[in-house]
């Protein structure tokens, strides 16, 4: 099956120019699309305990169905899933030729708003060490001491280092919704 692309034009921020790009049709799941999603997951079940992992087994074959028709996959209290992708520019539409302007396509999801907010509320951050090439070391000081750039009497001012009791050791807190995040997608498009 192949997914549907809309060609949108707009300025290719490389060239400043005003170019056709391909852009994914996903059909948006309907109200009720988590109800069909764990409906046509759940065939052949009876949803006791020891068949949970066959729901999981079957929602897997299901979801690639679904987005190979060009629709996005709800799944309630968890988010949804949409197939996206790169697209080359043509300044002339007549130019444009799917089989090699698009490319990368991928998956992404989009997390439940509730399953979203209750993690952000619920994390938080601990240094599990530093790796520096193929050397690791516990935390920043003993990395630092390693390195000559301090001494062993230098006091610990890294609130995250608990070798010299400077820290709490689960980290700097909840970080809320910001920074930190090297994802350039965050799981979102």
């Amino acid at each position: 099956m192949a997914i549907k692309y809309s060609l949108v034009q707009k300025k290719n921020p490389y060239t400043n120019k005003m170019e056709w790009f391909a852009v994914t049709k996903m059909s948006r799941p309907r109200a009720k699309e988590g109800d069909k999603t764990s409906k046509n997951a759940s065939v052949n079940s009876s949803l006791s305990e020891g068949e949970t992992y066959a729901v999981l087994r079957n929602l897997g074959r299901y979801i690639p169905e679904v987005l190979l028709r060009g629709e996005s996959v709800k799944i309630p209290g968890v988010g949804s899933l949409r197939i996206s992708f790169h697209s080359k520019g043509v300044q002339d539409i007549r130019d444009f030729r799917s089989s090699n302007m698009i490319s990368g396509a991928r998956v992404l999801f989009t997390p439940d708003p509730e399953l979203r907010d209750t993690l952000q509320r619920g994390l938080s951050w601990e240094l599990g060490g530093v790796k520096d090439g193929t050397r690791e070391y516990a935390n920043v000081r003993t990395y630092l001491l390693a390195k000559g750039i301090i001494s062993e009497d230098t006091p610990t001012t890294d609130p995250d280092d608990t070798t010299q009791g400077g820290g709490s050791g689960s980290g700097s807190g909840s970080q809320g919704g910001g920074g930190g995040n090297d994802d350039p997608d965050n799981g979102m498009e």
